[in-house]
């Protein structure tokens, strides 16, 4: 059965030995290979704050703002989100 903390997100695979246990720091996971594309506007707060520069309280103000039709109509709405913000979200995010 898997376990995570989180902190460094150690995860066990049940095996056992030295390969059992894999650690991946944050940048890992939210890197563009394995991260699945988070949709904006259904996406709960904590899926929110898996992208790249989310914050608890950037999530919320996501959330309170939707829904957004493009990556304009987030920048627009949401306070606390500039283009540099929006430049590391989109690989990351889908509005459809």
């Amino acid at each position: 059965m898997p376990s995570v903390k989180s902190a460094t997100n150690t995860v066990r695979t049940g095996m056992s030995g030295a390969a059992s246990t894999m650690k991946m720091g944050k940048s890992s996971m939210s890197g563009s290979g394995n991260m699945a594309l988070v949709h904006i506007n259904r996406a709960t707060a904590s899926q929110l704050e898996t992208l790249p520069g989310v914050s608890v309280k950037l999530a919320a103000e996501i959330i309170k703002d939707r829904p957004f039709k493009n990556s304009m109509d987030l920048e627009k709405k949401v306070s606390g989100i500039g283009a540099k913000n929006i430049k590391k979200m989109l690989p990351h995010i889908s509005f459809t």
